[in-house]
């Protein structure tokens, strides 16, 4: 692909294809509103796919060992009392890869690092974008900047 590519959002969404396309070959710029990132958040599970796509990008060893490996899920009322036990097909594969427990916060720092060098553009609050003849204009609040592709 010739051009820019450019992602709204440093999420674990935008870091992780940011991640992906590099390793693709594909050079990209990820614009975040936030300042810097702090470490707030609440855990999430990661599906046993989403850990085989961690894998492919060579990062699942460090999200596993980050997080907590979920053998076993209980669907609770709010006062903890049993309503049915998860079936096993949303906890594992069929490869053994099991569900993780992770907080936000330590996963977004792993992808953080394992991003490329001048990747990540943090202070740029998207305001708007105007498309012109062969580019896009993305207007943050500081600043703009002309990109060819925007995710």
């Amino acid at each position: 692909m010739n051009g820019d590519l450019s992602i709204i959002g440093g999420g674990i969404t935008g870091l992780t294809t940011a991640i992906a396309l590099n390793k693709l070959g594909i050079k990209c710029k990820v614009y975040e509103r936030a300042p810097e990132f702090a470490f707030i958040g609440a855990g999430i599970h990661l599906s046993p796919n989403a850990i085989k796509v961690f894998k492919w990008l060579g990062m699942d060893e460090e999200v596993v060992k980050a997080g907590v490996t979920l053998k076993d899920a209980v669907i609770t009322h709010p006062n903890l009392k049993p309503l049915r036990k998860s079936k096993d097909v949303f906890i594992s594969d069929g490869s053994h890869q099991y569900m993780v427990g992770i907080h936000r916060a330590t996963l977004h720092n792993i992808l953080v690092k394992n991003l490329p060098a001048n990747t990540l553009h943090l202070d740029h609050e998207f305001k708007s974008f105007a498309i012109h003849e062969n580019e896009i204009e993305l207007n943050f609040k500081n600043t703009s900047v002309k990109t060819n592709f925007v995710l």
